[in-house]
């Protein structure tokens, strides 16, 4: 039941991200919690601990790919990839072994880059020209989201010759 306690607050964190490109501080913290607690409720408090120690550090190798890329390129970080970014993606680490948390991270990039993509597409087909950043926190909540709600119904256990596409 924590998973579905988790949805309120990254209702609202995406929501605000969609709109504004910001999150509330009160937001991060409470998806941390409640990630967390959903996780411990889930896996027990010894495997979402290790789910944490084991993907901090592909979250570390993954932001030094990140910023040797906008080093490139040239491009200041902060541009990039906000705080509140980096704390929801931290908030997802218990969640996930790593081949889980590779794998759902992988898709929902992929995922939220084509969204934004299109989105991006018809503000330019409409004469907007300016650029707007990609909405990270909308395209992951989103999907998480998708992952908490067939979690907690029990989707992945019922499941037997085939898994769906993030648990592993």
């Amino acid at each position: 039941m924590w998973e579905l306690a988790a949805i309120l607050p990254i209702a609202v964190m995406v929501v605000s991200d969609f709109r504004s490109r910001t999150v509330g501080v009160w937001t991060i913290g409470v998806t941390c919690v409640l990630t967390a607690a959903a996780a411990v409720a889930e896996y027990g408090f010894r495997a979402a601990v290790m789910n944490m120690l084991c993907n901090i550090p592909v979250c570390i190798l993954t932001g030094t790919f990140v910023l040797a890329y906008l080093k490139v390129r040239k491009l200041h970080p902060a541009h990039a990839i906000g705080g509140g970014d980096i704390i929801f993606i931290l908030a997802l680490t218990p969640l996930f072994t790593v081949k889980g948390f590779l794998v759902f991270m992988t898709v929902s990039s992929i995922l939220t880059l084509i969204v934004w993509g299109m989105y991006t597409i018809i503000r330019l087909s409409r004469g907007k020209t300016d650029m707007v950043s990609i909405p990270l926190i909308s395209g992951l909540g989103i999907c998480l989201t998708v992952h908490l709600v067939a979690s907690s119904l029990g989707l992945y256990r019922h499941l037997t010759s085939c898994t769906l596409f993030w648990q592993f």
